[in-house]
């Protein structure tokens, strides 16, 4: 029996360090063989952990503070699969329900998420995978404001889609500055040539008819 209690140890151990270094990498984000991998340790991890009413602790791995992590750094594309599946783990048991104040804060965080705005469909539809482990409504609990006032990437960022392009205002192009390249230059008289123009209109009609 010890002998088999230092195995299941041993094997969350390495599915923690496995996932850890995997969820760090830039092939998490770019790669989807990669995010494939770590969906398949998340369930792992939950079936050695809450299928077993063992949670996983948050010395080894805190999944708030991973969540948060992942908000400001643009990597919730990879993160929250991950999560999803560790949660996973939960639905047959009788510790790890949506009223576990473990497990509802998780889902507090994640309803915030799925409140904001732009957020990418493939996102929106882990979180709704989520609550649907728990047999709960996104309507049924209360968003949290831990996300609100954290920083997080704007430029290039997986887990949001790219604000519309403001529309240049008309006669923009009249704007010298505003020109796009390669554009035909602007017709220009020269130096004095309105000046000319001017005074042979007046001589002419000055003139004999």
């Amino acid at each position: 029996m010890p002998q088999l209690w230092c195995a299941h140890l041993l094997a969350c151990l390495l599915l923690l360090l496995m996932a850890r270094a995997l969820l760090e990498s830039d092939r998490a984000i770019t790669q989807t063989n990669e995010r494939t991998l770590i969906k398949q340790l998340g369930s792992w991890l939950g079936l050695l952990t809450f299928a077993k009413n063992k949670p996983v602790l948050a010395n080894d791995m805190d999944l708030k503070q991973l969540i948060a992590d992942a908000y400001t750094r643009g990597r919730m594309i990879a993160v929250l699969p991950f999560v999803e599946k560790v949660l996973s783990g939960c639905k047959d048991t009788k510790v790890f329900k949506a009223t576990n104040p473990m497990i509802a804060g998780i889902l507090s965080m994640l309803a915030e998420i799925h409140a904001m705005p732009r957020l990418k469909l493939n996102i929106s539809f882990v979180i709704e995978m989520t609550f649907k482990t728990f047999e709960v409504s996104l309507a049924d609990v209360c968003p949290s404001a831990a996300l609100r006032d954290l920083p997080r990437v704007q430029m290039h960022n997986p887990d949001f889609s790219a604000l519309p392009e403001a529309k240049a205002p008309a006669g923009a192009a009249l704007n010298p500055a505003l020109v796009p390249p390669g554009a035909p230059p602007a017709l220009t008289p020269p130096p004095g040539a309105m000046a000319g123009a001017a005074g042979a209109a007046a001589g002419g009609a000055a003139g004999p008819p």
